[in-house]
C-alpha cells in the first residue's frame, strides 16, 4: 500500500497509470484479491489515462505473483444466490460483529446505542406487539423503531418528530391492518397500509413488518437491497421492496428446501425466513466493505471442525439438550 501511496505522492497524473500499476505488482499479497476493488476504485479516481492498453497492464499487475494463493471471495450477490445453508448460518454468526461495526462507524453520541436498539428490536419488539389481540403497535414503540432504522442508515432527525406526530389510534389501526395483511401473503397492501402514518415509507413499514411477520417479510435494508443489480440505485418506492422481499423469500425457500432434503423439519417450521436471511445478506455486505478479513476467517474456518464457529454451535445445541 505505501508503494501505491508513493505513486501519487511522486508521480505527475499523466505517467501515474503504468506507475501505478507497476506499483500493484510490488505489493505483498496481503493487498491482492479482495483489494482488487480497492484498487480498481484508486485507479480510476486518480488516473486519466484509462486506454485499453493501461487497462490490460494494471489487470496484468493485480494478477501477478500467486493469486492462487489468495481465495476468491464470494460478493454478496454470490453469497445470496448461491450460498449454502451452512454458509448462511456461520455468517449470521458473525451478524453482532458486523453490528459493532456498523455502530463504530455511525458514531452515535446521543440517545439509545445502536446495540441496545437492535436488541429490543429484533428480540423483543415482535414478540411484544404479537402478544397484543389484536396485533398492534403504539406510537412509543413507532419512535423507537425509527430511532433504530436512524441509527443503522442514513439519519434525518424529522422523522423522529414526524412518527412522533402521529395519533395512538393512527398508529394502532395502520399498524393492525399492515400485520393482518403481511400474514395474509399480501405484502404490497401491508406496506401501503402502514405509510399512511407521517414519517413512514416503505422502508420504515418493511421494518415494522419485519418485526412482527418475519416469516413472510425482510426489512429495506440498502446493503442487503445492493446485492440485487437492478437494485442498484435505490428510489426506496414500494415495488423496489416487492421486489428485495420475494428475492429474500426465494432465497429462504432454497435454504429451507436444501436442509429438508434427507430430514424432517422440527415443529413442521422453517429455519430460514425472509428477515433472517436478510440479516445474513447485511452481514457479509458488511463484512465485505468493512472487515473483510473476518469474513475470510469465517470462509476458511468452515474446512475445518475445530472452528469457533463449529463449537460455539455445539456448546449450544448441548444446552438446548
Amino acid at each position: 500500500m505505501a508503494a501505491v501511496n508513493e505513486v501519487f505522492r511522486e508521480n505527475k497524473p499523466e505517467s501515474r497509470t503504468g506507475e501505478f500499476a507497476r506499483a500493484v505488482a510490488r505489493s505483498s499479497d496481503r493487498w491482492r484479491g479482495n483489494r482488487v476493488t480497492f484498487y480498481v476504485t484508486l485507479f480510476k479516481c486518480y488516473s486519466p489515462v484509462q486506454s485499453p492498453s493501461a487497462v490490460a497492464l494494471f489487470s496484468s499487475a493485480v494478477e501477478c505473483g500467486s493469486p492462487s494463493k489468495v481465495p476468491k471471495m464470494p460478493t454478496t450477490t454470490e453469497f445470496l444466490s448461491s450460498g449454502t445453508p451452512e454458509e448462511f448460518d456461520d455468517i449470521l454468526a458473525v451478524y453482532h460483529d458486523a453490528l459493532q461495526i456498523k455502530a463504530m462507524l455511525k458514531n452515535k453520541k446521543q440517545g439509545e446505542s445502536l446495540e441496545s436498539l437492535d436488541k429490543w428490536y429484533q428480540e423483543e419488539l415482535g414478540k411484544t406487539v404479537m402478544a397484543r389481540s389484536p396485533p398492534h403497535m403504539i406510537r412509543k414503540e413507532l419512535v423507537r423503531l425509527m430511532d433504530w432504522k436512524l441509527s443503522r442508515g442514513k439519519f434525518r432527525p424529522r422523522l423522529i418528530q414526524y412518527s412522533e406526530s402521529n395519533e395512538e389510534s393512527l398508529v394502532k389501526s395502520a399498524t393492525e391492518k399492515g400485520i393482518k395483511l403481511a400474514q395474509a401473503g399480501k405484502i404490497e397492501e401491508a406496506i401501503e397500509a402502514v405509510v399512511v402514518l407521517k414519517g413512514v415509507g416503505p422502508a420504515t413499514a418493511s421494518a415494522v413488518l419485519a418485526a412482527c411477520v418475519p416469516e413472510k417479510c425482510c426489512f429495506f435494508a440498502d446493503e442487503v437491497a445492493h446485492a440485487i443489480p437492478s437494485l442498484d440505485k435505490l428510489k426506496y418506492t414500494n415495488s423496489e421492496y416487492i421486489l428485495l422481499n420475494t428475492e429474500l423469500t426465494n432465497c429462504a425457500a432454497r435454504l429451507n428446501n436444501e436442509i429438508g432434503k434427507g430430514s424432517e423439519k422440527e415443529n413442521n417450521e422453517d429455519q430460514w425466513t425472509p428477515h433472517k436471511v436478510e440479516l445474513a445478506v447485511w452481514t457479509h455486505s458488511l463484512l465485505t466493505h468493512n472487515k473483510p478479513k473476518l469474513l475470510e476467517s469465517v470462509s476458511n474456518k468452515r474446512s475445518g471442525d475445530d472452528s469457533e464457529i463449529v463449537k460455539k454451535k455445539r456448546k449450544r445445541k448441548k444446552k438446548e439438550n
